[in-house]
């Protein structure tokens, strides 16, 4: 069996929608709390979803440190929700981070602007 685990810490420090950011505060830095869980479960993959933003924050290059030093490798990009089905343009970090000799997935897009420049959230069924 695979095991997967999903972290998403709070966002808000991180927004840029936040005019008051403080990433100092207690909320920014709750990403450290799951370290525990990655040195015990030792999962084959650990995925994290965030603001775009949070790419270069320090908690989550601590993170990728962490997880570098416990032997995972780390892939990182940035992808569009509205390519995937949510009827809303919103960029968001992805981090997958794999044990070595582990494949990354391949992330495909199911959706995608048609050409009045309009969302498609309907693709046509092929019969």
């Amino acid at each position: 069996q695979i095991l997967v685990l999903q972290t998403s810490s709070p966002c808000q420090e991180f927004s840029l929608a936040n005019k008051k950011r403080n990433t100092k505060s207690v909320r920014a830095s709750l990403l450290t709390a799951t370290y525990d869980w990655y040195k015990q479960l030792k999962p084959e993959y650990v995925v994290l979803e965030n603001v775009q933003a949070y790419r270069g924050a320090k908690p989550y290059v601590d993170f990728e440190n962490f997880l570098l030093n416990l032997g995972y490798s780390v892939y990182k990009f940035c992808i569009n929700s509205a390519d995937f089905g949510v009827a809303q343009t919103r960029v968001r970090f992805i981090s997958i981070a794999t044990k070595r000799g582990y494949p990354v997935p391949i992330i495909t897009p199911t959706h995608s602007l048609n050409p009045s420049r309009q969302i498609n959230l309907f693709e046509l069924s092929k019969f």
